[in-house]
Formats: structure tokens, sequence, C-alpha cells
């Protein structure tokens, strides 16, 4: 049969035995001595606007590199990461950008020459990076070649002195987009818009641009 709702009774009890079966679900009586711990709570609770909230220091640096992630080259010195824009060289190391960067390029890459501080120039076209530690930055149609963060003498030079090849008798201009060893092959690649040149041998001066190049 189903439930049968029998309405509202007065002066009503529990028997004895739904008595012990609700206190060993929720507990027995509790004893005069009894206090909530809610109470101690209620009692030492302060006002929101009494209470002091915790300083917060952030410390992340919002930069023109975060705000606008446009960058002119990237290289990779002893696991770190050199990232450039315009002026500017950023240090990224593991997982997030070093608080002591940016620095200007100049104070970074350079070298004392007669009394004198030399570096590589700003707003770099790109750089490429050989095993050797070697690092050449692109500007225009000169080229800057650092080893590690030391700037070499000589420089800068004609691009197409230190890469027979490319140079406008092989339609380039100058202002490269892009330079790079390509893992697949080892040979290093110079990319102007829709062009692509390919560098027979990694050696500065001494190899020049396959014959086959540029192409399209």
């Amino acid at each position: 049969c189903g439930l049968v709702f029998k309405g509202y009774t007065s002066n009503f009890s529990l028997q004895e035995d739904d008595i012990r079966a609700i206190q060993a679900l929720y507990g027995g009586k509790p004893s005069k001595s009894f206090s909530s711990p809610l109470s101690n709570s209620i009692e030492t609770f302060q006002p929101a606007s009494k209470q002091m909230a915790p300083s917060v220091k952030s410390s992340n640096k919002v930069t023109s590199l975060c705000q606008d992630p446009q960058f002119d080259a990237i290289i990779i010195i002893d696991d770190d990461t050199y990232i450039f824009k315009d002026h500017l060289v950023y240090r990224r190391s593991k997982s997030s950008l070093d608080t002591e960067y940016p620095k200007p390029i100049r104070d970074v890459f350079g070298r004392w020459e007669g009394g004198i501080w030399q570096t590589i120039p700003d707003k770099i076209d790109t750089a490429l990076t050989w095993p050797n530690q070697q690092i050449f930055f692109f500007k225009g149609k000169h080229y800057w070649k650092t080893i590690r963060f030391q700037l070499q003498t000589g420089y800068p030079r004609l691009i197409q002195d230190g890469f027979r090849g490319l140079d406008e008798h092989h339609f380039f201009t100058g202002h490269l987009n892009a330079a790079f060893v390509y893992s697949g092959d080892n040979h290093t690649y110079f990319i102007k818009d829709a062009m692509i040149w390919r560098l027979h041998m990694n050696l500065e001066f001494s190899s020049s641009i396959d014959i086959d190049y540029p192409q399209f």
C-alpha cells in the first residue's frame, strides 16, 4: 500500500525506538556544557570593513613585448632565449621573462675599441646563430658578428662580402626577413619576401650561395 498522511497531531511524541534510531544517526542530546564551534567564531568576528587584507605586489612587468608580440629576431645563448625588439633585448630563461630585462641592445652586445663602446645596431632585420657561437646580425645590406656577446673587429661588413652570391645580381636588395640553419640538411637559408637563398656551406667569406638559388 502507499503512504498515508494522517494530518496534524497535537502533543505528538516519538516512540522510544524512533528516538534511539535518530540519536544513532545524529548523536545524542548535548550536555549543558556544550558550546557550538560557531559561537567562538561569532565572538571573535570582526566586520569586513575593519579587517586588514594582505597587500598584493605584482611582480609581472607589463612590457611592450607583451602588448605587441612582434619582434625583430630571436637567438639562443647558453640555453637562454634573447628576443630583439626595436632598441631593446629581452631574455627568457626557463619558463618566463627575466625581470632584469629588457635592456638596451647596446648595453648587452658590443666591445670597447679605442675607448669607444662599439655595438650592434637597433632595429635589426634578423639574426643568425651558428653552432660555433658565431652570431650574425643583419640590417639593410650590412651585418655584424659577435662571439656570444662580444662584437668582433672589422664590422659592419657588406652581406655580399661575407655571404657571396647574396647580392643584387642574385636579386638580393637588402633587408632580410629571416636567416636560419635548417636541421634537415644543416644548410643556412636566407629569406626575403618570396625568395629564398641557400648557402653551400656554413662558412663566412669562403662559401657562397648555391647556383640553383634563389628560388621563389
